[in-house]
């Protein structure tokens, strides 16, 4: 009984952990892309309004996608980050989705995420675009973790320098 008890809660605490990466978390981040900030993309909503999606790259090859909605200047985007993201408790609550793991090769960017449509995050789909210089880069392809081309887009991201960084430890990558 104590078996099947403690072999049900290895099982429950490995699917919490999710589905493993096909990029590799073991690797540092080689590249010339500044690091001490932030990189968002400003896209149309549904409704003409403007949205970001601001991302943080850190050198132990970890991303974390920060929510923010609506585009806020760059002085309110920061001071949304700074309160949400630099509270250790919001961290803790921070979505699987929401972490994943980024690989530069040469100039070209990969980004790992777990997709959040998916039921529990459970598949990841791979962001892949070009380094542009230190402080830009665009994405412009989306792959299922198979290589399966989903989509083409063009995405740019533009540096914002930002600190202090969130702190890119998790419960999800290691």
């Amino acid at each position: 009984m104590v078996k099947n008890i403690l072999i049900f809660g290895i099982f429950l605490f490995c699917l919490a952990c999710g589905p493993p990466f096909f990029i590799s978390s073991k690797q540092s981040l080689k590249t010339n892309l500044r690091l001490d900030g932030y990189y968002v993309n400003k896209f149309p909503g549904r409704q003409g309004e403007q949205y970001s999606r601001p991302i943080f790259l850190y050198k132990n090859g970890i991303v974390l996608e920060a929510y923010s909605g609506p585009s806020y200047s760059d002085s309110e985007a920061k001071a949304y980050l700074r309160e949400y993201y630099g509270n250790k408790k919001n961290l803790d609550k921070i979505e699987m989705s929401q972490w994943g793991i980024v690989q530069v090769s040469g100039n070209t960017i990969s980004i790992e995420m777990r997709n959040a449509s998916f039921e529990k995050a459970e598949k990841t789909m791979i962001e892949k675009g070009t380094i542009k210089n230190d402080s830009t880069f665009e994405m412009t392809v989306l792959y299922d973790r198979k290589g399966k081309k989903i989509q083409t887009f063009n995405d740019v991201y533009k540096f914002k320098k930002f600190s202090p960084k969130p702190d890119s430890t998790n419960k999800y990558i290691k």
